[in-house]
Protein backbone atom coordinates (compact mmCIF):
# COMPACT_ATOMS: atom_id res chain seq x y z
CA UNK A 1 0.00 0.00 0.00
CA UNK A 2 1.85 3.07 -1.29
CA UNK A 3 1.03 6.75 -0.83
CA UNK A 4 1.20 7.38 -4.60
CA UNK A 5 -1.56 4.80 -5.09
CA UNK A 6 -3.87 6.66 -2.68
CA UNK A 7 -3.07 10.02 -4.25
CA UNK A 8 -3.87 8.79 -7.78
CA UNK A 9 -7.13 7.26 -6.59
CA UNK A 10 -8.10 10.51 -4.85
CA UNK A 11 -7.41 12.47 -8.06
CA UNK A 12 -9.58 10.04 -10.05
CA UNK A 13 -12.40 10.43 -7.52
CA UNK A 14 -12.25 14.21 -7.89
CA UNK A 15 -12.50 13.92 -11.68
CA UNK A 16 -15.35 11.43 -11.57
CA UNK A 17 -17.39 13.52 -9.12
CA UNK A 18 -17.24 16.42 -11.59
CA UNK A 19 -20.07 14.52 -13.31
CA UNK A 20 -22.31 15.12 -10.29
CA UNK A 21 -24.72 18.06 -10.25
CA UNK A 22 -22.82 21.29 -9.50
CA UNK A 23 -24.14 21.82 -5.97
CA UNK A 24 -24.82 18.20 -5.07
CA UNK A 25 -23.79 17.69 -1.36
CA UNK A 26 -22.75 14.09 -2.07
CA UNK A 27 -19.96 15.37 -4.35
CA UNK A 28 -18.33 17.27 -1.48
CA UNK A 29 -18.99 14.48 1.04
CA UNK A 30 -17.20 11.98 -1.22
CA UNK A 31 -14.24 14.31 -1.73
CA UNK A 32 -13.96 14.99 1.99
CA UNK A 33 -13.90 11.28 2.81
CA UNK A 34 -11.30 10.66 0.09
CA UNK A 35 -9.17 13.44 1.58
CA UNK A 36 -9.60 11.94 5.07
CA UNK A 37 -8.40 8.56 3.79
CA UNK A 38 -5.34 10.18 2.20
CA UNK A 39 -4.56 12.20 5.36
CA UNK A 40 -4.86 9.18 7.65
CA UNK A 41 -2.59 7.13 5.40
CA UNK A 42 0.06 9.87 5.30
CA UNK A 43 0.08 9.99 9.12
CA UNK A 44 0.36 6.20 9.29
CA UNK A 45 3.03 5.83 6.61
CA UNK A 46 6.80 5.70 7.12
CA UNK A 47 7.08 9.23 5.67
CA UNK A 48 5.61 10.61 8.88
CA UNK A 49 8.54 12.02 10.94
CA UNK A 50 6.64 11.36 14.17
CA UNK A 51 7.12 7.85 15.59
CA UNK A 52 3.68 6.49 16.39
CA UNK A 53 2.79 3.99 19.10
CA UNK A 54 1.26 0.68 17.99
CA UNK A 55 -2.15 1.66 19.34
CA UNK A 56 -2.08 4.94 17.36
CA UNK A 57 -1.20 3.10 14.14
CA UNK A 58 -4.12 0.76 14.71
CA UNK A 59 -6.45 3.76 15.19
CA UNK A 60 -5.33 5.30 11.89
CA UNK A 61 -5.88 2.01 10.05
CA UNK A 62 -9.33 1.56 11.58
CA UNK A 63 -10.34 5.08 10.53
CA UNK A 64 -9.13 4.40 6.97
CA UNK A 65 -11.31 1.26 6.87
CA UNK A 66 -14.34 3.15 8.20
CA UNK A 67 -13.92 5.99 5.70
CA UNK A 68 -13.57 3.60 2.77
CA UNK A 69 -16.77 1.87 3.85
CA UNK A 70 -18.57 5.24 3.79
CA UNK A 71 -17.09 6.07 0.36
CA UNK A 72 -18.31 2.75 -1.03
CA UNK A 73 -21.80 3.47 0.33
CA UNK A 74 -21.74 6.92 -1.29
CA UNK A 75 -20.75 5.31 -4.60
CA UNK A 76 -23.77 3.01 -4.41
CA UNK A 77 -26.03 5.98 -3.72
CA UNK A 78 -24.55 7.96 -6.61
CA UNK A 79 -24.98 5.01 -8.96
CA UNK A 80 -28.74 4.95 -8.31
CA UNK A 81 -28.87 8.57 -9.53
CA UNK A 82 -27.03 7.77 -12.77
CA UNK A 83 -24.30 10.29 -11.90
CA UNK A 84 -21.53 7.74 -12.39
CA UNK A 85 -20.76 5.82 -15.52
CA UNK A 86 -20.87 2.07 -14.81
CA UNK A 87 -17.22 1.59 -15.77
CA UNK A 88 -16.10 4.45 -13.49
CA UNK A 89 -18.09 3.08 -10.59
CA UNK A 90 -16.60 -0.39 -11.10
CA UNK A 91 -13.00 0.88 -11.25
CA UNK A 92 -13.34 3.05 -8.14
CA UNK A 93 -15.06 0.26 -6.22
CA UNK A 94 -12.36 -2.26 -7.15
CA UNK A 95 -9.47 0.08 -6.29
CA UNK A 96 -10.90 1.01 -2.89
CA UNK A 97 -11.58 -2.68 -2.23
CA UNK A 98 -7.90 -3.42 -2.89
CA UNK A 99 -6.89 -0.74 -0.38
CA UNK A 100 -9.33 -2.19 2.13
CA UNK A 101 -7.66 -5.60 1.89
CA UNK A 102 -4.18 -4.10 2.23
CA UNK A 103 -5.23 -2.07 5.27
CA UNK A 104 -6.74 -5.14 6.93
CA UNK A 105 -3.49 -7.04 6.43
CA UNK A 106 -1.48 -4.14 7.89
CA UNK A 107 -3.87 -3.95 10.85
CA UNK A 108 -3.46 -7.67 11.55
CA UNK A 109 0.33 -7.25 11.56
CA UNK A 110 0.14 -4.26 13.94
CA UNK A 111 -2.12 -6.16 16.35
CA UNK A 112 0.13 -9.22 16.34
CA UNK A 113 3.24 -7.11 16.95
CA UNK A 114 1.55 -5.21 19.79
CA UNK A 115 0.44 -8.52 21.35
CA UNK A 116 3.99 -9.88 21.30
CA UNK A 117 5.34 -6.68 22.87
CA UNK A 118 2.78 -6.91 25.69
CA UNK A 119 3.74 -10.54 26.39
CA UNK A 120 7.43 -9.55 26.47
CA UNK A 121 6.77 -6.68 28.91
CA UNK A 122 4.66 -8.87 31.20
CA UNK A 123 7.37 -11.54 31.28
CA UNK A 124 9.99 -8.92 32.12
CA UNK A 125 7.86 -7.58 34.99
CA UNK A 126 7.17 -11.01 36.46
CA UNK A 127 10.82 -12.08 36.67
CA UNK A 128 11.89 -9.70 39.50
CA UNK A 129 8.80 -10.67 41.50
CA UNK A 130 9.83 -14.33 41.38
CA UNK A 131 13.26 -13.47 42.76
CA UNK A 132 11.85 -11.33 45.58
CA UNK A 133 9.28 -13.83 46.83
CA UNK A 134 11.77 -16.23 48.55
CA UNK A 135 13.22 -13.31 50.51
CA UNK A 136 9.92 -12.38 52.09
CA UNK A 137 9.07 -16.00 52.70
CA UNK A 138 12.35 -16.71 54.47
CA UNK A 139 12.07 -13.57 56.60
CA UNK A 140 8.60 -14.64 57.67
CA UNK A 141 9.87 -18.10 58.60
CA UNK A 142 12.65 -16.62 60.70
CA UNK A 143 10.25 -14.44 62.70
CA UNK A 144 7.81 -17.24 63.35
CA UNK A 145 10.41 -19.92 64.07
CA UNK A 146 9.38 -22.14 66.88
CA UNK A 147 12.18 -23.07 69.40
CA UNK A 148 11.03 -26.65 69.11
CA UNK A 149 11.74 -27.01 65.39
CA UNK A 150 14.91 -27.06 63.32
CA UNK A 151 14.39 -25.36 59.94
CA UNK A 152 16.24 -25.96 56.69
CA UNK A 153 18.10 -22.67 57.06
CA UNK A 154 19.38 -23.77 60.47
CA UNK A 155 20.78 -26.90 58.85
CA UNK A 156 22.50 -24.73 56.23
CA UNK A 157 24.08 -22.61 58.97
CA UNK A 158 25.29 -25.66 60.91
CA UNK A 159 26.76 -27.24 57.77
CA UNK A 160 28.53 -24.00 56.83
CA UNK A 161 29.99 -23.40 60.31
CA UNK A 162 31.10 -27.02 60.53
CA UNK A 163 32.88 -26.79 57.16
CA UNK A 164 34.75 -23.68 58.24
CA UNK A 165 35.40 -24.72 61.83
CA UNK A 166 34.38 -21.31 63.10
CA UNK A 167 32.28 -18.49 61.57
CA UNK A 168 30.75 -15.12 62.29
CA UNK A 169 27.33 -13.77 61.35
CA UNK A 170 28.85 -11.77 58.48
CA UNK A 171 30.33 -14.99 57.05
CA UNK A 172 26.95 -16.73 57.04
CA UNK A 173 25.44 -13.62 55.45
CA UNK A 174 27.55 -14.31 52.35
CA UNK A 175 25.78 -17.62 51.67
CA UNK A 176 22.36 -16.32 52.74
CA UNK A 177 22.33 -12.77 51.32
CA UNK A 178 18.54 -12.60 51.39
CA UNK A 179 18.45 -13.03 55.20
CA UNK A 180 19.16 -10.03 57.45
CA UNK A 181 21.94 -10.10 60.05
CA UNK A 182 19.34 -9.60 62.77
CA UNK A 183 17.54 -12.76 61.65
CA UNK A 184 20.82 -14.70 61.52
CA UNK A 185 21.64 -13.66 65.11
CA UNK A 186 18.23 -15.02 66.15
CA UNK A 187 19.02 -18.25 64.32
CA UNK A 188 22.30 -18.59 66.24
CA UNK A 189 20.49 -17.86 69.54
CA UNK A 190 18.08 -20.66 68.69
CA UNK A 191 20.91 -23.05 67.85
CA UNK A 192 22.68 -22.10 71.08
CA UNK A 193 19.56 -22.98 73.09
CA UNK A 194 19.39 -26.29 71.26
CA UNK A 195 23.01 -26.97 72.15
CA UNK A 196 24.01 -27.33 68.50
CA UNK A 197 26.61 -24.53 68.42
CA UNK A 198 28.94 -22.76 70.82
CA UNK A 199 29.64 -19.03 71.01
CA UNK A 200 32.87 -17.36 71.89
CA UNK A 201 34.10 -13.77 71.81
CA UNK A 202 32.06 -10.62 72.26
CA UNK A 203 30.39 -7.95 70.11
CA UNK A 204 32.08 -7.68 66.69
CA UNK A 205 34.44 -10.52 67.61
CA UNK A 206 31.64 -13.00 68.30
CA UNK A 207 32.26 -16.36 66.66
CA UNK A 208 30.34 -19.63 66.47
CA UNK A 209 31.47 -23.22 66.15
CA UNK A 210 29.67 -26.52 66.00
CA UNK A 211 29.75 -28.68 69.17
Amino acid sequence: MEKSQIIKLTVVLYRVTELFPKREPLKFSLRKKANDILAEFVLYSADNPVVLAKVDKQKFLMRILNNIEVVQAFFSLAKTQDWLRPENFLVLKQEYSKITEQVRQALAVEKETAKKEVITRVSAVKEPIKRESPVREQETVAISTSPAGLKSRHKQIIKFVKSRGVAQVKDVKEILPEVTKRTLRRDFDFLLKQGLVQRRGDKNMTEYLVR
